[in-house]
């Protein structure tokens, strides 16, 4: 509606067609002697705010076409919650340094996807966990959207450093931006903040996606990574899934969605130590449970309850690894993830694995 249409279009329809007017408005505004919106329009506002408050205003204001509430972009929320990776160590981290590593290559996979998503990240929340599996998760809202590698692993290690007091080794670490917004957000400018500089760095993080696409992760790395080859030479972008959504699944070295789980059957085990494929679901604080198990004949088994997660080897059947003490089709099973990211059952006696 133009604004020369607006008197003669709005102003003959019934006042209660506004919005905020109910019926016990409607009465009132009938007992005063409008009718319609132009009524209430070119009545007094002191008057229409006498009789009903702030409301009045408001209402006054609708009548006459103002809106004083700011302009802003449509479509600037992303249609998704959080972008992360995680990684268990090949080893025992000990020092600042060796956190500091991994940080750096977790927030180079998520700045990455964020940018060829079109999204930028409001949130960062790191996950830390120990050798002996206990893990604490951590975040802080910064300034500005960003989806630049740097912004986001610094701020990653600064709440590790505040947050972490070494009394154990770490054994994994998460990075994974949140509260995500899309390219169309529209924020403030900062004084302190030179904007060319980070858009210099925009492009640099761009031209470093385009050539590591053609010719390999390792064909571009930072410096630091040299430090400790064993820990930053991981693709992590490739072989790991980013966790947009609220369930992901890992088929042993693989991850993909869940999708038409048949029901429960016994699975009929013939070797001391057999690898399953296993769907799982990383938790808000990236802890990693089994949901089902698939056996190698197609039959897939739900996993109703996981009862008990401790670092252990198998006696019978070898190999060491996290291992889940489980509840399937009603009985207790323990299913093994190595660190090999395979997931394997042991087999007792000529028992069914349940």
């Amino acid at each position: 509606m133009y604004r020369d249409e607006f008197q003669t279009k709005a102003w003959q329809l019934p006042a209660k067609d506004l919005l905020y007017v109910g019926r016990a408005t409607e009465r009132k505004l009938t007992n005063m002697g409008i009718l319609t919106i132009g009524d209430l329009a070119r009545t007094d506002e002191s008057i229409i705010r006498g009789r009903l408050g702030k409301m009045g205003s408001v209402l006054w204001g609708f009548a006459n076409g103002y809106d004083d509430s700011p302009v802003r972009v449509e479509n600037t929320h992303a249609p998704i919650k959080s972008i992360g990776n995680g990684m268990t160590t090949p080893r025992d981290l000990v020092c600042n340094e060796d956190v500091k590593i991994l940080i750096y290559v977790l927030a180079e996979s998520v700045a990455s996807r964020l940018r060829k998503d079109g999204f930028r990240c409001r949130v960062v929340e790191i996950s830390i966990r120990d050798n002996e599996l206990l893990s604490i998760t951590r975040q802080h809202k910064i300034s500005r959207a960003t989806n630049i590698t740097s912004e986001i692993a610094e701020e990653a290690y600064r709440i590790f450093l505040q947050s972490w007091s070494w009394r154990k080794p770490v054994r994994s670490i998460g990075v994974r931006g949140s509260d995500l917004v899309t390219a169309c957000y529209w924020e403030q400018t900062n004084l302190f903040v030179s904007e060319e500089q980070r858009e210099k760095m925009m492009k640099m993080d761009m031209a470093v996606d385009e050539i590591r696409s053609r010719f390999g992760y390792g064909s571009l790395q930072r410096g630091l990574m040299y430090q400790d080859t064993a820990l930053s030479m991981h693709d992590v972008e490739s072989s790991h899934t980013v966790h947009p959504a609220k369930l992901f699944c890992i088929e042993a070295s693989s991850i993909s969605k869940v999708r038409n789980i048949s029901k429960v059957r016994n699975i009929s085990m013939e070797k001391p130590k057999v690898y399953v494929s296993v769907i799982a679901e990383f938790t808000i604080d990236g802890d990693l449970i089994p949901k089902s198990l698939l056996w190698e004949d197609g039959h897939v088994y739900d996993i109703s309850k996981v009862i008990d997660v401790r670092r252990a080897a198998s006696t019978r059947a070898g190999g060491v690894g996290l291992r889940y003490t489980c509840l399937i089709d009603s009985k207790v099973s323990h299913i093994f993830y190595e660190e090999n990211n395979l997931w394997f059952v042991e087999r007792k006696g000529q028992a069914a694995a349940r």
